[in-house]
Parts: structure tokens; sequence; C-alpha cells
């Protein structure tokens, strides 16, 4: 049973990393060894925020070890957006995370398990559709949506007047006017 859990945990996409009472690094697997940057051996018995190094994306300001925070108050904490880890290499990736207390059968706080993900893809598509809500998907001009958003934020009183112009674009005047301009 214990290699099958062992096993389970190596072959998991997550980084997970544990740590004792202390919040010292027991153990890496593949997926966060991949991510920090930090082998099993050079990880081991090290702090938690000298191989999970965090920033806040925002403020670029440490966060800080969740180690000790979980401990404390023997709580998960999950952390999904404006965080960054910075490797061994000094890359820098986005990231979500969630740190939980590892209990034992009574209910002591034996450490820390951390799992954590890369989230640069999930980034990259929120930029895509970010784009496209506002573009043409045709001539990546911008959209209706985006007109209706800039008019709002235009249409203050310091702004005024605010003036409007529209044209026919190669005869797609049939289009506009079954469509909508």
């Amino acid at each position: 049973k214990k290699e099958k859990l062992r096993v389970t945990l190596f072959s998991i996409a997550d980084g997970v990393l544990t740590t004792d009472a202390l919040g010292n690094v027991e153990m890496l697997n593949e997926a966060a060894k991949n991510l920090t940057g930090w082998t099993q051996k050079e990880a081991k018995g090290k702090p938690l925020n000298y191989i999970f190094n965090i920033y806040d994306e925002c403020t670029k300001k440490p966060i800080g070890d969740p180690a000790p925070r979980v401990l404390k108050y023997e709580k998960s904490m999950d952390i999904n957006k404006c965080t960054l880890l910075k490797t061994k290499d000094n890359k820098i990736i986005p990231i979500s995370y969630r740190a939980s207390p590892i209990k034992d059968k009574s209910g002591d706080v034996l450490g820390v398990v951390l799992v954590f993900r890369d989230i640069t893809k999930i980034r990259e598509q929120e930029k895509r559709i970010d784009y496209l809500r506002y573009r043409d998907t045709l001539t990546k001009v911008y959209n209706r949506a985006y007109f209706e958003e800039a008019m709002e934020s235009l249409d203050t009183e310091n702004q005024l007047p605010i003036t409007l112009i529209m044209g026919d674009l190669n005869g797609l005047k049939l289009i506009n006017d079954v469509f909508g301009h």
C-alpha cells in the first residue's frame, strides 16, 4: 500500500511538496522538481520559502511562506490567482496552489502538503478570450461590445461633446443594415 501511495504521489501532474511540522521540506514529487528546479536531495531539510519562493503578481512583493499559517491555524489555504513562483534558476512562473495541514489519526499536525500547478497556458487562454471578446474574429477590428463599453466610459461631462463618425466599407451597407453596425 505504501508503494502504491508513493507511486501515485509521484505520478500526479501537479507539483506536490511536503514539509515537516517546522515547515522544512521533506519531499517533492517529479512535477514539483520540474516547476521549482530543485531536486529532492537539494530541497530536503530546507525551509519551504527557500524552495517555494512566491510573489504577488500585482505588487511583485514576496508573499511569504504559507507553511507557518497552515501550521498555526490548521486550515487549508487556496490561492488561485496573482501568484508567481520564482524557480531555482530565477524563471518566473504563474501558479495556483493549495496548502493544507497533514494530520495524523489523532488530529495532530505533522506538516504541510502543498499542491501547485503552472497556470501559464490558462493565462494565455484568458488573454485570448479577452482579446476575442472585444475584437471581430475576421477583421481583428474592435467590435460592438468594445464600442459600447468605451462609450460608457467616455460618456461623462468632461468628455462632451462626443462625435461619432460611421462609414460604409466596401459595400458592406447591406450586412450592416441586416446585422447592425
